[in-house]
């Protein structure tokens, strides 16, 4: 009898630490799950700025691309003077 009363007392030395030892795994997978938690919203706010600036460079690109547009006419009308006032200036020359 004293022998099942030991080894009953040694059985439920066993569960308790068996217990205690899944108790400290929660708490070790509650504080691994705060730091997941934690670098989940850094990588959500480095992301949010990411795509911040890849807004602000597509912006930059209808700007630059606006500025292309509007070069290639303000460049003719340049060309067109330039080539009139050499023609006029070779013409006043020409009639002097």
């Amino acid at each position: 009898m004293q022998q099942q009363i030991n080894t009953l007392i040694d059985r439920a030395a066993a569960m308790e630490a068996r217990a205690k030892q899944i108790e400290q795994n929660q708490q070790d997978h509650l504080a691994l799950s705060q730091s997941v938690r934690v670098l989940a919203q850094n990588t959500s706010d480095n992301t949010k700025e990411v795509v911040e600036l890849l807004a602000a460079f597509k912006g930059a690109f209808v700007v630059l691309n606006f500025i292309g547009h509007a070069a290639k006419p303000v460049l003719w009308l340049t060309a067109m003077t330039a080539a009139f006032s050499v023609a006029w200036t070779e013409l006043r020359s020409i009639w002097k």
